[in-house]
Order: structure tokens, then sequence, then C-alpha cells
């Protein structure tokens, strides 16, 4: 699992989560005007991956 910090996705072991296999198809995304909606996908992903 990991947290929002500077408005940005860290995973419990401190490291963003850019570049991680299973979040960078979204992680484009974050700072578009969708952002909202890569929030919750990105909240529900973690959600099911712990």
């Amino acid at each position: 699992m990991g947290e929002w910090a500077n408005g940005e996705w860290r995973m419990a072991n401190g490291s963003q989560s850019v570049g991680n296999d299973f979040y960078s198809p979204i992680r484009p995304f974050a700072h578009s005007p969708i952002r909202p909606f890569v929030y919750f996908q990105e909240k529900k992903y973690a959600t099911d991956q712990t």
C-alpha cells in the first residue's frame, strides 16, 4: 500500500510509483484534467493490490 504525499502517489517503501509497471500506464495522465479520475483509479488499484 502507499499514500498521497505532495500530490504524488508514494509506495509504502517511500519511492514514487513513477516507472512502476502497474502504475506507469496511467501516470502520464496524472497532471491532466482527468486527475480526479486517475486519483480514484490509483486508489482503487492500490486497494486491489493490498
